[in-house]
């Protein structure tokens, strides 16, 4: 039987989508707990080891992706303890020497409840993503492309395999870039711009696909400024969603290291991303506040609420864990107090304001400081490990401490003065620039 006649007996049938669904659910339902490729599954077992002892996804080495699998992971991991399920593996030292010859062998051993808990979202993306290609591909041909649509995803061997044996979420990504396409396709382009984030925050790849949702602004508006607005609101959307999937990193300092696997994609380093983390920041808070200006409420509350996080997000994560500890007056309680008062006012801007405000005092502080500590450490640079102290008419180079009070000691040109002091003979020109900023020598 060739694929032709196979598809065209699919279709006779009284419900061929049902029958291709039902063929696909099992086929996976079987491969599921029973094979696997334990090297991304070991790194899943980690992650959910690392949620039950209490870390979140980056504070300890093994979880290197964006946050989204990792809140999936962590919802699995609830519902694995609400099923009573602890047993996630066992470690095999005899696989040990056979790791050091190939990367994709891992030690760990997952159990078979592991393999089928971890799998089940994306299980249920398969099946979201082949009726999604049937009800589009049906609007805009006909059920049996639509048929032929469904088929090639949902019993694609590629597709069974990522899913149900190597438990890789690329499917997500490929849902939400589907769902994106398909609202841009229907001029809903705030939720277009929502769901495309949440495809790149969850897969890289996904950001090659931003030409083919330009072009269907294009296509459906014109070239022209409905068009670029359009494109304006898609882009606006797409940030408020990536603010909220990175806000616990935001807050944390944490969100480098949620970009750290896809940036290592492309071959920025993190020394780049510290150069850059900086800018990006101030850009970004730049444009949430500009457009919570501008922009009509209730639409601008959700831009000043964004910069007002990411301006201060550190102070008010300060302050909740110094009033766990019992430290509740402070300056980041008071600054959090002041600044959610004006929200509960709903003076939004003046809040932000206000953050951002301290936040530049904090700078200016920091900055004081290390002025500070440099001049101290320029003082102790200038300081001597010796003095030349005469004694019994000989001269004797000793520490500093060891010279006595009333002793002569000997400072020839060139040399440091090694401690404080009464000229008894000689003329000189000191560099006194430590002590009194003036960069001229003074005469003594």
């Amino acid at each position: 039987m060739n694929f032709q006649s196979g598809l065209g007996r699919i279709k006779e049938m009284k419900h061929p989508l049902a029958v291709l669904m039902v063929f696909g659910i099992i086929l996976r339902l079987v491969l599921m707990p029973l094979f696997s490729f334990n090297i991304d599954l070991t790194y899943w077992m980690k992650v959910f080891t690392l949620i039950d002892g209490g870390n979140d996804l980056y504070s300890v080495g093994g979880y290197f992706y964006t946050p989204i699998w990792g809140y999936v992971l962590g919802a699995m991991d609830a519902l694995a303890h609400m099923l009573g399920i602890t047993d996630f593996g066992t470690l095999e030292p005899e696989m040990y020497p056979y790791q050091e010859r190939d990367y994709s062998i891992s030690p760990y051993i997952t159990s078979i409840a592991f393999n089928f808990i971890v799998k089940i979202p994306l299980l249920l993306t398969d099946i979201g993503v082949a009726y999604l290609l049937y009800a589009f591909v049906k609007r805009v041909a006909d059920e049996n492309k639509a048929l032929l649509a469904c088929l090639l995803w949902f019993l694609c061997p590629l597709t069974v395999l990522e899913s149900s044996v190597h438990a890789m979420f690329d499917n997500m990504s490929a849902m939400f870039t589907l769902m994106a396409f398909i609202a841009a396709y229907d001029r809903r382009y705030i939720l277009a711009g929502g769901v495309y984030s949440l495809a790149i925050f969850t897969k890289f790849f996904p950001l090659f696909f931003v030409f083919f949702l330009v072009a269907m602004v294009f296509r459906n508006e014109g070239i022209g400024m409905p068009a670029m607005r359009n494109l304006g609101k898609a882009t606006v959307s797409a940030v408020a969603v990536m603010l909220m999937i990175e806000l616990p990193p935001i807050i944390k300092g944490q969100f480098w290291d949620t970009l750290e696997f896809m940036t290592q994609r492309v071959g920025i380093s993190a020394s780049t991303l510290d150069g850059m983390g900086v800018w990006f920041f101030v850009g970004l808070f730049a444009l949430l506040f500009l457009l919570g200006l501008l922009l009509p409420r209730p639409a601008a509350l959700v831009f000043l609420v964004g910069a007002y996080l990411l301006v201060g997000g550190d102070v008010l994560a300060q302050a909740g864990r110094n009033i766990l500890k019992g430290r509740v007056f402070d300056e980041n309680f008071l600054m959090a107090l002041a600044t959610i008062g004006a929200i509960a006012l709903g003076e939004y801007p003046e809040a932000v304001a206000v953050m951002l405000f301290y936040q530049i005092g904090e700078l200016f502080q920091s900055i004081a400081v290390g002025r500070s500590r440099k001049s101290i450490a320029s003082l102790m640079d200038i300081r001597p490990d010796s003095a030349c102290v005469i004694r019994d008419g000989e001269e004797i180079v000793v520490e500093p401490d060891e010279v006595e009070v009333g002793e002569t000691i000997v400072v020839r040109p060139g040399e440091k003065i090694p401690i404080d002091g009464v000229i008894v003979e000689g003329k000189t020109a000191l560099d006194t620039s430590a002590l009194t900023g003036e960069s001229v020598p003074r005469n003594v």
